[in-house]
């Protein structure tokens, strides 16, 4: 989708300014929800809209939802927070 579009950029920024900041502390990961194999794991999650942006602390046992800014440094904040 356009947005997920507009996102990838900043996720990839993001992704290397945690690996820069925070090591193996934190880590992004992307799910294709319009993938048949993901439908399950989507709907446990409540994700209807996309890009849909969730933290997850615990080993996945905790979701949060992401709130802030969709950019580089938004997600950088929000991962940070929950470490």
């Amino acid at each position: 989708c356009g947005h997920c579009k507009k996102l990838a950029p900043e996720w990839t920024k993001a992704a290397k300014a945690l690996k820069k900041e925070v090591g193996d502390k934190a880590k992004l990961g992307a799910v294709d929800c319009d993938d048949a194999t993901n439908k399950a794991l989507c709907a446990k999650f409540n994700v209807n809209g996309f890009p849909t942006l969730k933290g997850f602390a615990s080993r996945g046992k905790e979701s949060h939802d992401f709130d802030g800014a969709r950019d580089a440094d938004g997600i950088v904040q929000f991962v940070k927070t929950k470490l």
